[in-house]
Formats: C-alpha cells, sequence, structure tokens
C-alpha cells in the first residue's frame, strides 16, 4: 500500500510537471512557434526580522501571499524562496551566483524582494539590507548595493529578467520608462517576448517606503484579479500606480544589463481548460491505489 501511494504521488508530481510544461507551451503558441520554450522562474527574498535593523511587519506576509497567487494563477515551474534568517548577504549573492550558472537563454526570470533599504547619501547609492546587515553607514557592513545587484543580473542568461523591489530608495537602480501610453496587444507581446528585457518595478523613487506597503497589496490585487493571457510590468505599473497613495511607483529598465526597446517579462495567466485535458483519470489512479 506505502508504495501504491508513493508511486501516486510521484505521478502526481510529474503530471503537474507536464501540464505546466504544456501549458506553457500552448499560452505562447502565437507569440513565437519557432522558440525553445523556457522555464519561468520566481525568487522571492523577504525579511520582517534583522539582527540590526528595526524589524519590519509585513515583507514576509506579502512575499508569501505573492507567490500563492503566482502558483495557483500562472505558470512558472521554478521557485526560490530566502526569508528571514535565510536572506542573509551569502546566501542572496550565492543564489544570484547560482542562477548565473543555472539559467538558460531561453528562460525567464522574476525577482521580488521586500525589506529594508538604505541611500548612501555621500555616493547617492541605493542598497539592499539583508538580515545580517550592520547599521553602521561608514562600515556598511553586508549591505548589498545596486550596482552589485545590477552586475548580477546583467551577467544572467536568460532571456527576460524582472525585478519588483518593495524597498526604500530602490528607485536609483533603473532608468525611467518614457514611453508608458503603448497599444498592449497581440504584437505588443510578440515582439515584447522575442526581445531581451531587464526591467525594475518598484515601489519608490528614492524615498522612505512605510512598513505596510500599498505597493504590495496593489501588485497582489493586479495579478489575482487580471483575466488577460499574458501581463507584463508595463501592465501592472499601470494598475499599481493608480492605487498607491504614500510613495511613487516607477517602472524602467535596469541600467547597463543589455535591455532592448519594446522586451519585456510576461507572466502567462494558467488555462484551466487546457489543463483539464492533460490531467491523468482518476480511475487510473484508483486502479494503481488498489
Amino acid at each position: 500500500m506505502k508504495k501504491s501511494l508513493l508511486l501516486l504521488i510521484i505521478l502526481f508530481s510529474l503530471n503537474s510537471l507536464f501540464s505546466d510544461e504544456r501549458g506553457l507551451k500552448i499560452a505562447i503558441r502565437n507569440l513565437d512557434e519557432n522558440n525553445i520554450i523556457g522555464r519561468q522562474y520566481f525568487v522571492i527574498i523577504a525579511i520582517n526580522k534583522y539582527n540590526e535593523w528595526m524589524p519590519l511587519k509585513n515583507p514576509v506576509k506579502d512575499a508569501r501571499e505573492l507567490r500563492d497567487i503566482l502558483k495557483k494563477r500562472y505558470y512558472i515551474q521554478v521557485y526560490e524562496e530566502l526569508y528571514d534568517e535565510k536572506a542573509n548577504k551569502k546566501n542572496i549573492i550565492k543564489l544570484f551566483k547560482r542562477l548565473q550558472n543555472e539559467l538558460q537563454p531561453e528562460d525567464s526570470l522574476l525577482i521580488f524582494y521586500a525589506g529594508h533599504g538604505h541611500l548612501d547619501q555621500a555616493s547617492s547609492t541605493g542598497a539592499w539590507i539583508p538580515v545580517d546587515s550592520g547599521k553602521d553607514v561608514d562600515l556598511q557592513e553586508n549591505w548589498i548595493f545596486n550596482s552589485q545587484i545590477r552586475g548580477y543580473i546583467s551577467n544572467m542568461k536568460a532571456r527576460h529578467v524582472c525585478l519588483i523591489s518593495d524597498s526604500c530608495f530602490s528607485g536609483e537602480i533603473l532608468n525611467i520608462n518614457r514611453a508608458i501610453n503603448l497599444s498592449i496587444d497581440n504584437q505588443y507581446f510578440k515582439n515584447a517576448y522575442k526581445k531581451i528585457s531587464r526591467q525594475v518595478l518598484t515601489s519608490g523613487a528614492s524615498e522612505s517606503v512605510p512598513d505596510r506597503s500599498e505597493f504590495s497589496m496593489q501588485i497582489k490585487m493586479a495579478l489575482e484579479g487580471n483575466n488577460q493571457p499574458y501581463i507584463d510590468p508595463l501592465m501592472l505599473f499601470n494598475e499599481v500606480r493608480s492605487g498607491v497613495r504614500q510613495t511613487t511607483p516607477m517602472l524602467g529598465e535596469l541600467r547597463g544589463t543589455g535591455h532592448q526597446e519594446g522586451a519585456s517579462f510576461l507572466l502567462f495567466l494558467r488555462d484551466k481548460v487546457e489543463e483539464k485535458n492533460i490531467y491523468i483519470e482518476e480511475e487510473s489512479l484508483n486502479k494503481i491505489v488498489e
């Protein structure tokens, strides 16, 4: 009985994997029939409890809720998560280096960071504050500066990378998008998918961001309420900026990383009808258990 149950679990896992792969192929068929279908990655870095910095209440909760929405509604095959004590400088850098080796040119990567950020006034440079960062603004122990983040992302082989940063002083990392009023149609998505994208969507420019994040709430609401087959950072930005009052959300390309004009990271909405067609028949599974 135990062997049968284990086999059943394995079959369900394989079925879920094949379902995602086939579903993703169907989802992008109208965008680029000849391209190799890569994997969709989602990296989460969220910190509530710091060693030295003031604790936060909501980043981990926001990140996990965002993860659950994406798991339920969108095609993502690989999840990488670092929370609280795991989100130290060493682990973050190790993860980025591993992704540089693992990601393939056809893959796409979405990164979500929620936690403290800080601006070094002397150099006008923003930084992430990992869980083990010191508070000494001169020593800057275990800070990860925007220039370093940009360097890691620029050396990743993935076709599409999008960073969503819900932290203070995160706007310094990007070049602002000037052409926001684009016609978003099927041709827009075809162009967006074929080109190389390196994008950033941030909760604020060079300003402090409140602990209770309107930005993350609006991101979650936009992704939960979306019924279009594709959604990209521009569509998210247009939804988010109208609902955020305490900060100024920003969208742009990651400076100096090879972003091509018109390119964009895409999330693909799950097609429930297609998924039903490739589920293993319940009757067959019951026979295996018996």
